[in-house]
């Protein structure tokens, strides 16, 4: 049987990253809870302020902030889903045949990003 912790021996944390270890997405940045009757929506973004054209390596310029819905694993006896602040980059590059395109969510946890039902 584990010996209880002190509260001393656990590792410092900000409330950011206990509450991206909680609900399993590290690597996206939680900004906002919506708390619904029966759903929690939790709004997310990933940390990347800056992209390289995937075809020239031009840096990209951010173009557009769409969202987009995806369904987690239900949490706390509710449907769990996520708000994707997804970023948009543009290549600056004329002669360049790469317009934009979106970031890509990292996995999360054990399980895989869905799209959410509407």
């Amino acid at each position: 049987m584990a010996r209880p912790r002190k509260i001393s021996d656990l590792p410092e944390q900000s409330p950011q990253e206990m509450m991206e270890m909680m609900l399993g997405v590290r690597g996206v940045h939680v900004i906002g809870i919506d708390d619904e009757v029966k759903v929690l929506r939790v709004v997310v973004e990933t940390p990347a302020n800056e992209a390289v054209c995937p075809q020239c390596a031009t840096s990209a310029e951010l173009f557009d902030r769409p969202t987009r819905d995806v369904a987690g694993e239900p949490v706390f006896g509710r449907e769990l889903v996520f708000e994707w602040h997804v970023k948009r980059w543009r290549c600056p590059n004329h002669r360049c045949e790469t317009d934009t395109w979106d970031e890509e969510l990292p996995p999360v946890g054990s399980a895989q990003w869905r799209e959410a039902r509407e």
